[in-house]
Formats: C-alpha cells, sequence, structure tokens
C-alpha cells in the first residue's frame, strides 16, 4: 500500500460515478422486469465473469468448508438480499432517494463493529455522524410518510434495509482476510447465484427473456459494470491506497444518484432530500474525524 496518486483518484471517481449510476438503471429495469429476476440475472451473470477472471489470472477458490459457509453468509447479505430489497423498493422510490438512503451504509457499519469487532470501537465523532447521518435519513422519509406508514414508507425500508445488509456484509468479510479478495469476492457471488436463483424461479414467473435490445442493455450494464467491473476496481483501490482512502467513495455514489436521477428520469431534487444528503454526507464526514495527539 502507498500515498494515493492521481490514477486512485481516478479509479475512486469512476467507482463510485458506476455505484450510483446503478440506481439509475434498477429505477428503469423495474419497468420491465421483476425484483426477484433481475437481481438473479444480474448475479449469476456477473458471477461468471468473475469465475472467469479469477481462473483466468490464476487465484484460487477457497477449499474449506468453514471458509465457505461465511462466504456464503457474505454473499446473500453483499448480494442476494440487498439486490431484491433495493429493486423491490425501487418500484415506488426515485433512484435519488435510494442513493442517499444507501449512504448511511457505512455509519451503520460503524455502529456494527463495535459490538462485532475488538479493534473497531464507538469513538465521540463517530457516534455523533450516526446521529446526524440518521436525521438525514428521518428528513427523507418525512413526517408526513412515517404518520400514514404507506407504500413508500415500506420501500424505503426495504431499501434501508439493504443498506444494513451491507453494513454487515462488510463486517463479516473481515472473517476471510486469509483469502484473496478477488476470489472471495467470485466465492460469494456464486453463493448467492445458488440461493437466489431458485427463490427467484420459485416466487415470480419465469422470464421470457423477450426483451428489447435496450432492455437488455440495462440488464447487462447492471450485471457486468455495478457488479463484476465494481468488485474489480473496489479490490484494486484498496490493494493500492488502502481501505479508509477507498471509503471516500461514500460521498461520490450518493451525489451521482441524485444528479443521474434528475438528469436521466426526470426527478425532482425536492427540499427533503437536498437537506437529507448534506446531513447523511456530513454525517460520513464526521464519523470519519479522529483524535490527534498533541506532539510534544
Amino acid at each position: 500500500m502507498r500515498a494515493p496518486i492521481a490514477s486512485d483518484y481516478m479509479r475512486l471517481g469512476l467507482l463510485g460515478m458506476i455505484w450510483g449510476s446503478s440506481f439509475t438503471g434498477i429505477r428503469a429495469a423495474m419497468e420491465f422486469i421483476l425484483p426477484l429476476n433481475l437481481a438473479a440475472i444480474r448475479i449469476v451473470i456477473a458471477a461468471i465473469l468473475l469465475l472467469v477472471f479469477v481462473r483466468w489470472r490464476g487465484y484460487r477458490l477457497p477449499g474449506d468448508l468453514r471458509t465457505w459457509m461465511i462466504l456464503a453468509v457474505v454473499g446473500c447479505l453483499n448480494s442476494a438480499l440487498p439486490f431484491f430489497l433495493i429493486n423491490w423498493g425501487e418500484q415506488v422510490v426515485e433512484s435519488g432517494t435510494a442513493a442517499i438512503l444507501m449512504a448511511v451504509s457505512p455509519l451503520t457499519a460503524l455502529c456494527l463493529s463495535h459490538f462485532l469487532t475488538s479493534d473497531d470501537r464507538i469513538t465521540l465523532f463517530k457516534a455523533l455522524g450516526l446521529g446526524v447521518g440518521l436525521c438525514g435519513i428521518a428528513v427523507l422519509f418525512g413526517v408526513d410518510a412515517i404518520a400514514g406508514l404507506g407504500n413508500e414508507l415500506i420501500a424505503q425500508a426495504a431499501i434501508l434495509g439493504a443498506a444494513v445488509c451491507y453494513a454487515v456484509a462488510s463486517v463479516l468479510t473481515r472473517r476471510t482476510a486469509h483469502v484473496h479478495p478477488y476470489a472471495g469476492t467470485t466465492a460469494a457471488m456464486i453463493c448467492s447465484a445458488i440461493v437466489i436463483t431458485p427463490l427467484a424461479l420459485m416466487l415470480e414467473p419465469v422470464p421470457d427473456f423477450t426483451y428489447s435490445l435496450g432492455e437488455w442493455a440495462i440488464i447487462l450494464y447492471l450485471a457486468v459494470v455495478p457488479t463484476a467491473l465494481a468488485a474489480l476496481l473496489l479490490f484494486r483501490i484498496i490493494s493500492d491506497a488502502g481501505a479508509s482512502f477507498m471509503s471516500q467513495v461514500n460521498f461520490i455514489v450518493p451525489v451521482t444518484g441524485v444528479l443521474l436521477g434528475g438528469v436521466l428520469l426526470g426527478e425532482k431534487i425536492g427540499l427533503n432530500e437536498t437537506i437529507a444528503l448534506i446531513l447523511v454526507m456530513a454525517g460520513i464526514a464526521i464519523s470519519r474525524i479522529t483524535k490527534r495527539r498533541a506532539v510534544r
């Protein structure tokens, strides 16, 4: 690991824009495909691509059952379940709102790490950041939505549940540090595909795959770019510049999601969304503050 250079910042920006664009793609896809079907197709394609990549590069998949069991849980929490929840939620929730809701994931991870790990405890600034971020989510939900407990609130809660899934997965991934990141990601994606494919076949009508060229383009984009390619970019950034540097992507994703939703889908960015975005990003920034010991 070294100090970040220009190429690292370029990759970081690219990753943030890729992840942010996924919410726009999902919102568009929900017009012609069901949530579980989209999640299953996306995950299966990504698993195949990642498996081809690791075989080509000579990385070995895990050889012990315990590691596979952990990666199976990680795969379900990092792909299968959140992909479905986001898809289901974006049938109602706009893509920009979904991007803001997902930005709470790193704040949730801070809280979980305090209880599930011994080396990442809650500090004053982390607690303040979490509180500010949660205020942003409350603003985004809105008093009227909470009072009415309508479909939009339930859909928002589903997307927030996906953010929690990602947070739990990020903590559990630490238990597979002995596995090469590319191999671990591939194994988790394979497990995720094995779980979600039969569920999609049982719970939703089997798609006839007679999608238009534009619809296939959206599906393939979601499978290849924000899923398979993003996983490779993620670990390249971490290996070159470190996890702390990579975590700054959380400032890029929600902004990209909101902007693309407005430009490509004509979504309106209201006052609640603007305030929520500012509060969530401020919460992330505050949580990253660390006390420095005075030099004597």
